[in-house]
C-alpha cells in the first residue's frame, strides 16, 4: 500500500506541474497594435486680408515619451489696417484631441463650430491638392521612410468665427495632434509630425516665424527646415515663410535596457530549452526508481515495457514543451516591453525567426521528450539489481 501511494504522489506531481504550465501560458489578445497613423496640422485659412506681423509655433514633443498626442500652440500677432472684419477661420483637426483645440482671440475664448459632415466635402475642395498630397518626410536615418498621415476621409474641420476691429490683435491656436509612427530600421519608432505652413501664404502679408521645439531628453531629431537645437529645444527664426510644411523627426535612443534584456532574457530561453530535455530526463529516472523499488517489494519481474511509465512520459513531453512556449513568450515581451511602448512599427518582424524556430522545437521537443523520460525511467526497471532479489 505504500508503494501505490508513493507512485500516486509522483503521478499526482507530474500531472499537477503540466496543468499549471499550461494555465501559466498567456492567453492570446487581439492584434490591436499602436496606431501608427498620424493628423495633419495646418495653419488656418481665412485670413485674407489680414497682416501677420509674426507667428511664435511652439511644439512640445515630450508627450511622445508616453506615445500621446504632442501639444501645439501657434500665438499670431495680426494687423487689421482696415475697419472690423468678420473672418471665419478653419482649422484641421485630427481624430484625436479635437476637444482640445482652443482658440482665443486676446483675453476672449472663441467658440469653434465643427464643420456638419454634409459640408466637408465643399471645404476639403477649397484646400489646393498641394496642401494635402503627401510630402516627402525626411526621417532621422533615411530620406523619406513610410509613413501614413490621415487622409482627407479622417479628419475633421472646426470653424471659428471671429469680428477683428482695426489695429493689432494677438490670436492664440493650442491643440494635440497625433505624431505618425515610422519605421527606419531602428528598435524604435521615428515619430513625424508635418506641420503645413502653405495657408499662410494666402494671408494679407506674413513677416516672420519662431519656432520652438521641446524634445524628451536624449532623443535624437531632424527637421525640414533646418532648426538649431539647443540641449533638448530645437529653435528657428524666419524671415517670411521658410517652407510649405515644416517637417519634425524626434526618436528615443534604444538604451542599453534593450541589449540587457536580449541577453538576460535570451539565456532564460535557451536554459528552457535545453533544461525541459533534463527535467525530462531527471523526473523519469526518479519515477523509474520508485517504480523498481516498489516492484522490488512486492516481488515482481522485471519488463521492457511498462505501462506505468507511458501516461508519466507523455505528460514529462507536454511539460517541456509548454516549457519552451511560456520562455518565449516571456523573452518577446520583456524585449519589447524594455523599449517602453517606443517600439517601431515592423520591430515584431524581427522575432519571426526565432517564433519559427520555437515552433520547430516545440513539435520536434514533444516525441523527443517521450523518449528521453520513457528511456531514464525503464533503465531502472530492467537493471540486474531490480530482479527477485526477496526469493
Amino acid at each position: 500500500m505504500h508503494a501505490i501511494d508513493t507512485k500516486t504522489r509522483v503521478m499526482i506531481a507530474i500531472c499537477t506541474a503540466v496543468a499549471l504550465s499550461f494555465f501559466a501560458l498567456p492567453r492570446a489578445s487581439a492584434n490591436i497594435g499602436p496606431e501608427w497613423y498620424g493628423d495633419l496640422a495646418l495653419e488656418p485659412t481665412g485670413l485674407r486680408g489680414v497682416a501677420i506681423s509674426r507667428e511664435k509655433l511652439t511644439i512640445d514633443l515630450r508627450p511622445l515619451i508616453a506615445v500621446e498626442p504632442v501639444h501645439v500652440e501657434a500665438i499670431y500677432q495680426l494687423h487689421n489696417p482696415g475697419s472690423t472684419k468678420h473672418l471665419k477661420l478653419v482649422f484641421v483637426a485630427g481624430q484625436a484631441g479635437v476637444s482640445d483645440f482652443q482658440v482665443r482671440l486676446g483675453n476672449q475664448s472663441v467658440e469653434a463650430v465643427p464643420v456638419p459632415q454634409e459640408e466637408l466635402a465643399n471645404h476639403w475642395r477649397e484646400f489646393p491638392e498641394s496642401w494635402l498630397s503627401r510630402q516627402p518626410m525626411p526621417g532621422i536615418d533615411l530620406p523619406d521612410p513610410y509613413v501614413r498621415v490621415r487622409d482627407t476621409t479622417e479628419l475633421s474641420l472646426l470653424r471659428f468665427a471671429i469680428e477683428l476691429p482695426p489695429g493689432s490683435h494677438v490670436l492664440t491656436a493650442r491643440y494635440r495632434a497625433k505624431v505618425s509612427g515610422a519605421d527606419e530600421g531602428y528598435p524604435t519608432a521615428t515619430w513625424q509630425l508635418p506641420y503645413v505652413l502653405a495657408p499662410a501664404r494666402e494671408w494679407g502679408s506674413f513677416e516672420g516665424l519662431d519656432v520652438t521645439v521641446y524634445l524628451p531628453d536624449g532623443w535624437q531629431s531632424a527637421s525640414t527646415p533646418l532648426l538649431e537645437r539647443d540641449g533638448s529645444v530645437l529653435r528657428g527664426t524666419f524671415t517670411g515663410l521658410p517652407a510649405d510644411v515644416l517637417i519634425l523627426a524626434a526618436r528615443a535612443p534604444a538604451g542599453p535596457e534593450l541589449r540587457h534584456a536580449i541577453v538576460l532574457y535570451g539565456c532564460l530561453y535557451i536554459v528552457a530549452v535545453i533544461g525541459g530535455g533534463v527535467l525530462c530526463w531527471g523526473l523519469g529516472r526518479s519515477l523509474g526508481r520508485l517504480l523498481a523499488r516498489s516492484d522490488r517489494m512486492a516481488n515482481r519481474a522485471s519488463r521492457g515495457f511498462d505501462v506505468r511509465v507511458v501516461l508519466p512520459s507523455l505528460l514529462l513531453a507536454g511539460l517541456w514543451g509548454a516549457v519552451i512556449l511560456i520562455a518565449w513568450n516571456v523573452t518577446r515581451t520583456s524585449i519589447i516591453r524594455s523599449l517602453a511602448g517606443q517600439e517601431s512599427p515592423y520591430f515584431h518582424e524581427r522575432f519571426f525567426a526565432p517564433s519559427c524556430f520555437t515552433l520547430v522545437m516545440f513539435v520536434v521537443c514533444l516525441p523527443l521528450g517521450v523518449l528521453i523520460a520513457w528511456r531514464s525511467a525503464i533503465r531502472p526497471l530492467t537493471r540486474p539489481d531490480h530482479l527477485h532479489l526477496n526469493r
